[in-house]
Parts: structure tokens; C-alpha cells; sequence
């Protein structure tokens, strides 16, 4: 009767320790929503789940194990999760990138072809969001394959030019721009610093119903981040 009360008792520790590491998880990569996991993530929390199953059961090994088990795996996916952020490759290869499948109300069927979507889902995707193919004047499959689309009717056009310190080269190249005029416009904005030190910009071009055109580059700077480049740069100057 005892030992069987020691058997239930290890593994309710087991499962305690293995919520906990699934709440530490979710709280490390910072995401709350299923849909905004990255492919990572998602092999991350199968893994996981792996591991606690396969535990849970088994005798041999001590919870001390079962929790340095856990570790190992968590300071993986930290590492990984790191190398990542500071990567445009690995951010694309492990993440995924943004898409624009329709520009100008111009299906993109090469772009379409090699991201190797399909075009049923796409097209539910559409049809779930109440537009048809015609009625787009801009889509883009999000990295998590959702789809963001502007009707033509809604006379904007808005794209994400830089997103935590990194400048999207596709987006400048949907607005048929460049680096330098991206470099004019945060000028303009009255932005100073590096580009580095943004967080997120966004460019937005709106019709009003009388033909005009309003433009607007908005801009979240990383003051901390800005602040830490200007020592570095202070440093390898007295050097």
C-alpha cells in the first residue's frame, strides 16, 4: 500500500514539474497564442510533451533527472530561439517570412509558386475574410500563413519596413523603393539614431475620397537599444 502511495506521489511531482516547464516555455518565447507559434516552438512543446510522457511512467529516473531533462531542453530552445532574432537566414529558415502573393491587384504567381502555397487555402483564406480574388488590392501570407489582405475599396496601402532593428527588403521592394529612400524618410520624420535601435516602423499611403494622398512613416524606437549602440560606438572610438 506504501510504495504504491510512493508511486502516485512521484508521479504527480512529475506532472507539477512538467506543468511548470510548459508555463516557463510559454513565458520564454513570449507567445500566448496558439496560431502565433513558430514551427519551432511548436517542435519545442512536442518534444516537451515527449519528455514528460515518457517520465512520468518511469521509475528510473529520479525527478532530479527528470528536471535536469528539462533544463537541457529549455536552454535549447532559448539558444536557438536567440541565434534567430539576431539572423535574417536563420529568422527565415525557422520562422518563416512574409509573402506578398497579390501587389497592386496583380496576382504574384512566381512569388505564389515559390513560397509553395495552395491555392485552395488561399483562396478559403479569402473567402473567410468575405473578399474574392478581384475584389484585392494587396495580400501578403503572414510567417504563421495567416493572410492579411487591404481591399481595393479601402484606398491604403501599408507595409512593415522594419521590424526590431531589421529592414525588410521585400516590403521596400513592393513599394518599388530603397534603403536610401527609407533612410530619406525616417530623415524626414525627424527620426535619429540607427535603424538598429527601431523596434517596428510602418509605412502607410491612404486615398481620401477626393483623390488626395496622405503619407506617414510611423516609428517605434528602442531607446534602450539606442542607447546601448551609442556607448558601444563612444567605446570604439576612445579605443
Amino acid at each position: 500500500m506504501l510504495d504504491q502511495f510512493y508511486i502516485y506521489l512521484d508521479i504527480t511531482i512529475k506532472l507539477v514539474i512538467g506543468i511548470c516547464a510548459f508555463l516557463m516555455v510559454l513565458r520564454t518565447t513570449g507567445k500566448g497564442q496558439l496560431s502565433l507559434m513558430t514551427p519551432l516552438d511548436l517542435i519545442g512543446n512536442f518534444v516537451l510533451g515527449g519528455i514528460i510522457g515518457g517520465v512520468i511512467y518511469n521509475k528510473d529516473i529520479t525527478v532530479f533527472k527528470f528536471i535536469l531533462v528539462l533544463i537541457i531542453w529549455e536552454l535549447i530552445i532559448i539558444f536557438v530561439n536567440l541565434l534567430r532574432k539576431h539572423s535574417t537566414f536563420l529568422q527565415h529558415i525557422i520562422v518563416g517570412k512574409v509573402t506578398p502573393v497579390i501587389i497592386d491587384g496583380k496576382f504574384q504567381l512566381e512569388a505564389f509558386k515559390e513560397a509553395r502555397l495552395d491555392i485552395n487555402n488561399f483562396m478559403t483564406a479569402l473567402q473567410m475574410k468575405g473578399v474574392s480574388l478581384q475584389e484585392v488590392h494587396y495580400a501578403q501570407v503572414e510567417a504563421n500563413n495567416q493572410v492579411s489582405i487591404i481591399r481595393k475599396d479601402e484606398n491604403k496601402t501599408s507595409a512593415v519596413l522594419v521590424r526590431d532593428g531589421k529592414v525588410d527588403e521585400e516590403a521596400l521592394k513592393v513599394l518599388d523603393h530603397d534603403q536610401a529612400w527609407l533612410d530619406q524618410k525616417l530623415k524626414e520624420k525627424g527620426f535619429k539614431g540607427n535603424i538598429e535601435s527601431i523596434f517596428f516602423a510602418e509605412w502607410l499611403e491612404k486615398k481620401d475620397p477626393q483623390g488626395k494622398i496622405a503619407q506617414d512613416l510611423y516609428v517605434i524606437q528602442d531607446k534602450e537599444k539606442q542607447k546601448a549602440l551609442d556607448e558601444k560606438k563612444k567605446a570604439e572610438d576612445n579605443d
